[in-house]
Formats: C-alpha cells, sequence, structure tokens
C-alpha cells in the first residue's frame, strides 16, 4: 500500500478522477449526473440491507463504479452518437462517431458496454450449465471479476481503449469514431480475456511466457 490506500483504491481514484474531468470538460453531464445519481441509490438500499458493511462510502460500493459509469453512458449513445453516412450501397460500413464527447470518453463507452455485453453472454452460458461440469465453481469467479477485482477490470478496459484508438489512427481516422466490426473485435478479445480470468488460466500465462521466452 501506498499513503494507506490499496492498490485497487488508487486505480478506482484514477478512473474516477479521469472520468469525472473528461464528462466535465465535454459537458456530458447527464452521463456524469445518472452515474452519481445510481451509487446514491444503490449506496443507500445496500445500506439498509447490510448496515456497516455496504454503504454510499463502504468500499465495496465503489469496487462496482464500472457499473454506474457503464450505466450512465446510454446518454454517451443515445444523446451525440452520430451515424456516419454510408459510402456506397455495395459497402455498407456500421460507424458513428461522438466528436462533442471526445476521444477518451467515446472509447471508454465503447469499450465499456463490449465489456459488459461479454460479460453478460458468460453468466447466461453458465447459468445454461449450471451446475454441470466446472461450472458450479464459475459463479464465485464471475462474481470476483465483476465486484471484486477492479484492477483486472480497468486493465482489460485501459488495454481495449488502447486497441480502439490505435485501429482508428492506422485507419487515418478519428478516435471518436466507432465501427461495429471494432465493437465485434472488442467483444470477441473482452470475451476471452474474462473466459482466461474465471477459469483462472491467466495465471499461468506469464510464467509460461517467462520459461519459453525469457528463461529460454
Amino acid at each position: 500500500m501506498m499513503f494507506g490506500l490499496s492498490l485497487e483504491s488508487w486505480v478506482i481514484g484514477l478512473m474516477l478522477s479521469a472520468f469525472f474531468w473528461q464528462t466535465g470538460r465535454h459537458q456530458q453531464f447527464q452521463w456524469l449526473w445518472f452515474a452519481v445519481v445510481l451509487w446514491l441509490v444503490l449506496g443507500i438500499f445496500s445500506a439498509r440491507l447490510l448496515p456497516n458493511v455496504l454503504g454510499i462510502t463502504r468500499i465495496p460500493n465503489l469496487f462496482i463504479v464500472h457499473f454506474y459509469m457503464f450505466m450512465g453512458s446510454v446518454f454517451f449513445f443515445i444523446n451525440s452518437s452520430k451515424r456516419q453516412p454510408e459510402k456506397s450501397d455495395s459497402a455498407r460500413i456500421l460507424t458513428w462517431q461522438n466528436p462533442e464527447a471526445g476521444n477518451w470518453l467515446t472509447t471508454f463507452a465503447v469499450s465499456g458496454a463490449v465489456m459488459h455485453a461479454a460479460f453478460l453472454l458468460l453468466c447466461v452460458l453458465v447459468w445454461l450449465q449450471y451446475p454441470r461440469g466446472y461450472t458450479a465453481m464459475l459463479p464465485a469467479q464471475l462474481l470476483k471479476l465483476y465486484a471484486l477485482d477492479p484492477v483486472y477490470w480497468f486493465s482489460i478496459q485501459l488495454l481495449m481503449m488502447l486497441l480502439f484508438a490505435v485501429h482508428r489512427l492506422m485507419l487515418r481516422q478519428p478516435v471518436y469514431v466507432f465501427s461495429f466490426g471494432q465493437i465485434q473485435g472488442g467483444f470477441l478479445l473482452a470475451l476471452i480475456l474474462f473466459f482466461l480470468y474465471i477459469t483462472n488460466v491467466y495465471q499461468y500465462i506469464m510464467p509460461l511466457i517467462y520459461y519459453f521466452f525469457l528463461k529460454g
């Protein structure tokens, strides 16, 4: 810990600072206020269910800050995301842009939506197979991924934001542009990374990389 704060607290604080700064800078106040109100409502409700355990000022409620920001991003998609005109009838490209929100908020909103879609699909698949085989152990892993490990969640989100930005720069397009193909690619990547997490495979990846590439 540094200055008495855990790594999770630092990551949450940095992401919240960036979110507040960017939403204020680009005047995405509906997105901001919806996220704040949702945090207050769930904080008060959870405090009544589990007093002195959950609540507005309790760390567990901040561990799902990505949920509040994701729910608020509905205003990003509804209010200012615009469909780009199609180039021709033979090449229909589903592409949108949001110059009002800027680069960071656009990649943040799209990556958040993609990650939640991938997480929801995993939950549905586990539910359909439960309790057969290894699926009896997966609900706890899904809960850990979403509500107890914000460092992993935001690490994946920052990685996806970086990839989205690099992809647009390679196409010589503004970063605030996003397409259906980009969403599909991000969804597949999130699905793979989440699957590696809930099956604990990710714990063996770095040792294998070290063994085959660094040690050898």
